[in-house]
């Protein structure tokens, strides 16, 4: 945080010293030498105030974090009205800018068990409401069996057959072990689940 917040006014500091780097040239008869004087006296409190905010985001966050101004101003070595001014900096700094750029939406976990009490018995399946099912393209079997169907074609579609079955018969292994594996869970931890579901 104190990385992102250092850079964060880093650049505000040199966007602002390229906007307002030059001064004018001061002239006793200028008859807007008023307002430029309040002017660069708003411009000078800014770029104090920068300076500040870089300080604190620095040194001393645990005292921002924990708003107290006294505290913060002594560890600073500033005034409590400007630890005061300058806290009102760090609400305009992002502290987590990349949430602007991650559009997705949160995915919930589905868990791949399903734990239903039957009367005294504890029942494990497979949670599969959302788990597409697997299945061999009828249009490739036919490919395979078709006359006219170049080898070397019928080698990579016997080849992608392979592949597919191995996976599908992985997938169908790996069901079975985390079943067989809860089951075990379940026997061996009956009265943990019946606390459990009591609570």
């Amino acid at each position: 945080m104190r990385e992102c917040l250092l850079i964060q006014i880093a650049t505000q500091q040199h966007e602002f010293s390229q906007v307002n780097g030059r001064k004018a040239a001061d002239t006793a008869d200028d008859p807007h030498r008023g307002i430029r004087v309040e002017n660069e006296a708003q411009l000078e409190h800014r770029r104090r105030s920068m300076e500040v905010a870089a300080l604190i985001a620095d040194c001393h966050l645990p005292l921002l974090q924990k708003r107290d101004v006294k505290d913060l101003a002594r560890a600073a070595h500033i005034t409590a009205a400007e630890a005061h001014c300058r806290r009102g900096v760090h609400p305009h700094l992002d502290p987590r800018p990349g949430r602007l750029y991650n559009r997705e939406q949160t995915r919930l976990i589905e868990p791949d068990v399903v734990f239903i009490k039957q009367g005294a018995e504890w029942i494990v399946t497979m949670n599969e409401e959302d788990m597409p099912s697997l299945r061999l393209s009828i249009q490739y079997r036919r490919m395979l069996t078709a006359e006219g169907t170049d080898k070397e074609v019928k080698e990579y579609v016997k080849e992608r057959f392979r592949s597919a079955l191995q996976l599908m018969r992985n997938i169908a292994q790996r069901k079975s072990t985390i079943l067989r594996t809860c089951e075990v869970i379940v026997r061996r931890q009956r009265e943990f689940w019946n606390r459990a579901l009591k609570l």
